[in-house]
C-alpha cells in the first residue's frame, strides 16, 4: 500500500492542558466540570484546579547569573519604595478608653437630663464625684452571657466561688475553658446529636427528652452542650487517628466543664453526666466507665424528683439503669441503685406513652434477677426466682399491642434468626429484656419445666438476636447452637461498630474465646 510521505507525522501522544491538575497527573480524561469533575468524584480524590508550574532542574537549586542579576534590581527597588517607620500611638489608643471614674461621670450626668445645667458642672466637681464614689461603691455591673464566640473559636467563662454581689470583688480571677474544635465542627456534631446519637439515650421514652424537649438546654447549659458534642463525635466522626484523638479531647473538655458548671444547672448537669456515662460504655473505657457510673448515680439519688423536673429525672433514671443492669451482671455485682427505691411508674399514667412504662416494667423484673443472682449460690431464694418467672409471664401475656411485633418471619435461607418486627424502640428493648431475664432464670435450673419451647433457652436466645441491633449475645451465646448463627452474630457485631462506633470488639473476642473460634 502506497504511503503519502507528504502528509505530516502525527505526535504518538499529546499532553493536554486542560482538566483539573489531578486527572492531569493521572493522565485522566477531564470533564472539567467545576468544583469537582466527574472522574474525581467518582473516585473520591481531592479535586484541584489551578497552573502547574515547571522547572527545569538545573535551575532547582540556583538561578542564572542573568536571573539573579535582574531579581536583585527588583528587591533594590521594592526596599526603597516600602520603607517601615514604628509609630508610637500609644497615647491616642489609651484616650479612646474611658476610665471607671469617667464612666461615673458621664452616668451621673445623663441620669440628671440634659437640661439640669448643675449636673454639667466644671472639672471641679469631678474630684468630688469621685471620692464618693470610692467612699459608697456602686453594686458591680453583672457580667455578660458566659458564652462567647470570637474568631470562630468558642469560650466558657466560669466564676468560681460564690455568685453574691457582696462578695463580688472577692471573687478570683475568672477561668476560661476553650472549646477544642471551632463553632462550624460543633454545629456539625450538635446536629449528628439531635438527630442520631441521642436515641442511644432515649431507647425507652417516646417523648424524647435527650433532643426534642432539652434543645433550649444547649443555650442554657455548657455543660449538657459539651457532653452532646462528645457522644456525637463517636459516630460522626471517622475512624483515623486525629478523629479518636479528637474525640478524646471533647470527652476532657466536657468533664472540665461539668465540674466547673456542675452546681449553676441542675438539669443540664443531670443530662451531662448521664451522656457521658453513655458515652464510656460505648468506647469501652471501664476505668472512666466506672468513675462517671458512681458519679451518676449520686447526682440521681441527690436529685429527687422534687428538685428536677419529673420527665427529665425519670429520662435520665431509666438511662442509666439500663447500661447499669449490664454492668452488674457482667461484674456479678447488684445495681448502684437498689431496685427498691425504683420509681416505677404503672401502666395507665396520664401523658406517659403505655410502650414506655411496659418496657421499664421488663427493665425492672430483669434488675431484680440481676441482683438476686448476684448473692451466693446459697443464699438464691426459690422461691423468689419462682415468683419473679411468674412476673415475666405475665409481663408478656399483658403487654399491649404496642409492645408486640407486628411482623415475624421464620429464618430461611440466608437468614440464621428469625425476622422479628417491632414498631418502636420501647418495644424492642421490653422484649429484649423479657427473653434476657427468662434465660437468666432459666439457667438456675430451678425454673420447673412446663414443657413448653419458651422454657427452652435456646428459643430464648435466637429471639434475642433476632430482635435486637445493639443485644447482648453473651446471655445468649451459650445457647446458640449452629455454627452459621455463630458467624452470623460476630459479623452482626462488626457491622454496629462499624455503622455507629459503639465498640463491639471486646465482645467479639469474648464470643470467639468462648466458641473456641479464637
Amino acid at each position: 500500500m502506497p504511503v503519502d510521505n507528504s502528509s505530516p507525522l502525527k505526535p504518538y501522544r499529546s499532553r493536554s492542558r486542560r482538566g483539573c491538575l489531578t486527572c492531569r497527573q493521572h493522565r485522566l480524561k477531564c470533564d472539567e466540570k467545576s468544583p469537582r469533575c466527574g472522574s474525581c468524584s467518582r473516585l473520591e480524590r481531592r479535586c484541584q484546579w489551578g497552573l502547574k508550574a515547571s522547572f527545569h532542574p538545573s535551575r532547582v537549586c540556583q538561578l542564572s547569573s542573568s536571573d539573579s542579576t535582574i531579581l536583585g534590581e527588583i528587591e533594590l527597588g521594592r526596599q526603597h519604595q516600602n520603607t517601615l517607620a514604628f509609630l508610637d500611638e500609644t497615647e491616642d489608643i489609651e484616650r479612646e478608653y474611658i476610665r471607671p471614674d469617667e464612666a461615673l461621670v458621664q452616668h451621673e450626668s445623663n441620669r440628671d437630663g440634659p437640661g439640669d445645667s448643675s449636673a454639667r458642672g466644671s472639672e471641679g466637681h469631678c474630684p468630688d464625684v469621685i471620692n464618693e464614689h470610692h467612699v459608697h461603691p456602686l453594686p458591680p455591673i453583672p457580667d455578660l452571657p458566659i458564652y462567647t464566640t470570637r474568631n470562630n473559636i468558642s469560650l466558657i467563662n466560669i466564676i468560681s466561688g460564690g455568685g453574691s454581689l457582696q462578695n463580688h470583688d472577692r471573687t478570683p480571677p475568672q477561668e476560661v475553658l476553650s472549646w477544642p474544635i471551632n463553632d462550624h465542627i460543633k454545629a456539625c456534631l450538635l446536629s449528628s446529636y439531635f438527630q442520631h446519637t441521642s436515641r442511644w439515650c432515649e431507647v425507652t421514652n417516646s417523648l424524647q427528652p435527650f433532643s426534642t424537649l432539652s434543645s433550649h438546654l444547649v443555650l442554657e447549659s455548657q455543660a449538657f452542650a459539651a457532653a452532646a458534642v462528645a457522644l456525637a463525635s463517636v459516630t460522626a466522626t471517622s475512624r483515623d487517628a486525629f478523629s479518636v484523638l479528637l474525640t478524646k479531647d471533647l470527652y476532657a473538655f466536657a468533664r472540665q466543664t461539668l465540674q466547673c458548671v456542675k452546681s449553676e444547672h441542675c438539669e443540664g448537669s443531670l443530662l451531662a453526666i448521664t451522656i457521658l456515662y453513655i458515652y464510656c460504655s460505648a468506647l469501652g473505657r471501664t476505668n472512666e466507665c466506672q468513675s462517671t457510673r458512681d458519679e451518676c448515680a449520686e447526682l440521681l439519688q441527690a436529685n429527687s424528683p422534687g428538685n428536677a423536673g419529673d420527665s427529665l429525672w425519670t429520662a435520665c433514671f431509666w438511662a442509666f439503669v439500663r447500661q447499669d443492669v449490664w454492668d452488674a451482671y457482667f461484674s456479678g455485682r447488684p445495681t448502684l441503685i437498689p431496685t427498691e427505691t425504683w420509681k416505677v411508674i404503672p401502666p395507665g399514667v396520664p401523658r406517659v406513652p403505655i410502650q414506655d412504662t411496659y418496657s421499664n416494667l421488663a427493665i425492672w423484673i430483669t434488675a431484680r434477677i440481676v441482683n438476686e443472682l448476684s448473692s451466693q449460690s446459697a443464699d438464691i431464694n426459690e422461691i423468689t426466682l419462682q415468683n419473679l418467672w411468674e412476673e415475666l409471664q405475665a409481663w408478656v401475656i399483658e403487654r399491649p399491642i404496642s409492645v408486640r411485633c407486628i411482623m415475624e418471619v421464620e429464618a430461611s435461607g440466608d437468614s440464621a434468626f428469625p425476622t422479628i418486627l417491632f414498631s418502636n424502640p420501647s418495644a424492642v428493648c421490653g422484649n429484649i429484656y423479657y427473653h434476657t431475664g427468662c434465660i437468666l432464670l432459666l439457667e438456675t435450673g430451678k425454673i420447673p419445666d412446663k414443657f413448653s419451647a419458651m422454657a427452652s433457652p435456646i428459643c430464648h436466645a435466637r429471639r434475642i438476636a433476632g430482635i435486637s441491633v445493639t443485644n447482648n449475645n453473651q446471655v445468649a451465646a451459650r445457647h446458640i447452637p449452629a455454627a452459621i448463627e455463630k458467624i452470623a452474630i460476630l459479623k452482626h457485631l462488626r457491622e454496629i461498630e462499624d455503622l455507629t462506633g459503639w465498640k463491639t470488639t471486646s465482645y467479639i473476642l469474648e464470643l470467639e474465646k468462648l466458641w473456641g473460634l479464637g
